[in-house]
């Protein structure tokens, strides 16, 4: 079963009716899939299209369906989650309404929305993310291919919040469970290449990131790809491979060239951790220099702050001039939730050496 299944059924069923406002409403929704990469604005614009007419015919589902897209394209396109989290939110209580129970992207929009959160302040909003992760999991049939959704966000939530152990436990069971989903297996991967950067395990880290560059280039996933490249450029530094681990990098900051602010946090991290293990701290500073021009105004709040923490831990480490960094965390820490858990990591960054 695919969360798709009643948008075919409907399609077919526009298509037959020579109906020419859904027939608008449909194809502005499917051309916006070819603009989500290369120019988001667009896709945007299609979708909100798509949405307006789906409006005036009270399609309710369908306005629904394009308010998914639209916030896949802010979260994992774009990456402006300006005014992100207040859709997601709008949506997702519209979404609980009984007239939506049969509606499948109801358990995507619950998606969206702890994908929202997560980049936005995670410490903050965990309990509002635990609950949304059990709404998805009562929703969840066992052929309903959101049951990989949910792993990958719990995996997810677990490696922000710090508790590694359950973080391995939970990726391994998404990779076992994707086994034979490879747009979901891609992902698995990344995580455990974050949990084995954590543990130090430079071994794991190599074996995972190859595998996951398989998966990657069979699933023509360019974005994980990429992390997966950097990955693997980190372990094999640090297992002391000085050559190959400098192709590694070479290869991923080509395929990178022209992203911007569309890769992920753990791109910059590791990177930036590339530079540093290989004793130049001023490369890794210019890294997160560059990320945070990435993703300043974007409203990727907790993002900012961990970058900007990096910024503060790096000028520190080089001798260089560090207030205003220090100030720039205290800043970006208001606009959270709960800011405690990164005043804290900043203080003790300026009390010690890092």
């Amino acid at each position: 079963m695919s969360v798709w299944d009643w948008v075919m059924i409907q399609r077919i069923a526009i298509s037959n009716s020579g109906d020419d406002a859904r027939i608008a409403m449909d194809e502005r929704f499917r051309s916006a899939f070819k603009f989500m990469d290369e120019d988001p604005d667009m896709a945007l614009d299609l979708l909100s299209q798509s949405r307006l007419i789906a409006q005036e015919l009270d399609e309710k589902w369908w306005v629904q369906l394009s308010n998914h897209w639209e916030l896949q394209t802010l979260l994992f396109y774009k990456r402006d989650y300006n005014h992100v989290l207040e859709k997601a939110v709008k949506a997702a209580v519209e979404v609980r309404k009984p007239e939506y129970e049969n509606f499948p992207q109801r358990i995507c929009l619950h998606e969206d929305l702890i994908y929202s959160y997560l980049e936005s302040d995670p410490i903050g909003y965990s309990e509002q993310i635990r609950s949304a992760i059990e709404y998805m999991e009562s929703q969840v049939t066992p052929d309903l291919e959101c049951r990989f959704c949910v792993s990958g966000l719990k995996t997810h939530f677990t490696i922000l919040t710090g508790d590694i152990d359950l973080a391995l436990d939970l990726a391994l069971k998404y990779v076992e469970q994707s086994e034979h989903e490879d747009h979901y297996l891609s992902s698995a991967y990344i995580y455990l290449c974050a949990i084995a950067f954590a543990r130090q395990d430079w071994q794991k880290m190599k074996d995972w990131a190859l595998a996951g560059e398989v998966v990657s280039r069979r699933r023509n996933r360019e974005n994980n790809l990429v992390e997966m490249l950097t990955c693997n450029a980190v372990a094999t530094r640090c297992l002391g491979d000085e050559k190959e681990a400098l192709r590694l990098c070479q290869a991923a900051t080509q395929r990178a060239a022209g992203y911007g602010a569309r890769l992920g946090a753990r791109y910059y991290q590791m990177l930036a951790a590339y530079h540093e293990l290989g004793g130049d701290l001023k490369k890794a500073c210019q890294v997160r220099d560059r990320q945070l021009h990435e993703i300043e105004g974007t409203a990727r709040h907790f993002v900012e702050c961990q970058c900007r923490l990096e910024i503060v831990r790096l000028r520190k480490a080089l001798g260089l001039p560090f207030e205003d960094a220090a100030d720039g965390v205290r800043t970006a820490a208001k606009r959270l939730k709960e800011p405690s858990y990164i005043l804290k990591q900043l203080e003790s960054y300026l009390d010690h050496d890092v």
